[in-house]
């Protein structure tokens, strides 16, 4: 799977990310959960929608706050979330979120990579 550009990148391939999380232990009963989650901070990230304070908390490399903010099926695949967001986002776009204080709330454009610099 390649690093995701934008939303639209992560929706092409969710039947994928489906599989590298089932293989990296996600139970097929949390996998729609999980998916979801990941989903909402793609989302986040890119300008489409705002997601909660967990994935808020794990795209901005927050680990105390995704632990106190993780419900009981989130808690369980911390290692799964953070190494989605190592893999598949891209460094840029993770700094980009930093720098702007993380929520990209409405009427934010969210991450765009335009040659080769963020906007």
């Amino acid at each position: 799977m390649p690093a995701f550009q934008s939303f639209d990148e992560f929706k092409a391939h969710k039947d994928e990310i489906r599989e590298w999380l089932k293989r990296n232990g996600v139970s097929e009963h949390d996998l729609d959960h999980v998916l979801h989650c990941l989903e909402a901070g793609i989302a986040e990230l890119y300008g489409e929608r705002p997601c909660g304070g967990f994935m808020q908390a794990i795209l901005k490399d927050k680990l105390a706050d995704a632990v106190f903010s993780a419900d009981d099926t989130n808690i369980k695949y911390l290692k799964q979330y953070l190494l989605f967001v190592h893999w598949f986002i891209p460094i840029s776009a993770l700094e980009w979120y930093r720098k702007q204080g993380g929520k990209n709330g409405k009427g934010r454009q969210g991450y765009k990579l335009v040659d080769g610099r963020a906007y």
